[in-house]
């Protein structure tokens, strides 16, 4: 029984817990600021960092946003509305070398504008769209915190109609939000240290005590 226990106890002593390995995901974002259109630019973004674990994909997410600004005058006899279309083409180009792309939109009616008057206003719209770029994943991977570049364009069209005669004038602007997103499995933490064998000796001489006590009792 004692040799039992004291063999029991050195196992015990040298047994070490094994690290479990967890999901985990991580985000950057660059936003652009809205601004007249055209522009072009670059969004930063930063890199996987592989001491974190091991990368199991990439997916990038846009999304765009613009704005028309714009002046009717109604030219006609009568009180009439007006048509304000605008769009705006966003691109990032990924160190891949693929693209992602946006359209962000805009339709609308003006408020009924009298005759001879002026009208003002603006009108924004947005679009959202998600990219995976794993198949290129080693692209994004790399021990530290480093940058990378994904340059952008940006153009916008707008432009008012109606059946009546009118004048226009509009002036458009364009922002997006750039993110990247990592899914990884989190690198293990390492194992405790194995107990020194002094340890493993007085523990072990512990338990025989404790057991050759139990016996005198």
């Amino acid at each position: 029984m004692m040799k039992h226990f004291s063999k029991f106890a050195v196992a015990a002593a040298l047994s070490l817990v094994a690290g479990v390995a967890n999901a985990a995901t991580i985000s950057f974002s660059s936003v652009i600021p809205e601004t007249a259109t055209d522009f072009t630019g670059n969004a930063t973004l930063q890199k996987f960092d592989t001491n974190l674990g091991t990368l199991n994909t990439v997916t990038f997410a846009l999304t765009g946003d613009t704005t028309v600004n714009w002046t009717v005058k109604n030219n006609s006899a009568a009180t009439h509305k007006y048509q304000v279309n605008g769009s705006a083409d966003m691109t990032f180009t990924l160190l891949s070398a693929n693209v992602v792309e946006v359209i962000p939109g805009i339709s609308q009616l003006t408020p009924n504008i009298t005759s001879g008057s002026t009208g003002a206003g603006s009108f924004s719209g947005t679009a959202s769209t998600t990219f995976d770029d794993t198949a290129n994943k080693a692209l994004y991977e790399q021990s530290g915190t480093h940058l990378f570049n994904n340059a952008f364009a940006v153009s916008g069209l707008a432009g008012e109609s109606g059946t009546v005669p009118f004048d226009a004038t509009n002036t458009q602007s364009g922002g997006a939000t750039f993110t990247v997103t990592y899914d990884y499995t989190e690198a293990p933490p390492p194992p405790p240290m194995a107990p020194e064998p002094a340890s493993i000796a007085l523990l072990t001489m512990g338990a025989v005590g404790m057991i050759a006590r139990r016996r005198a009792k």
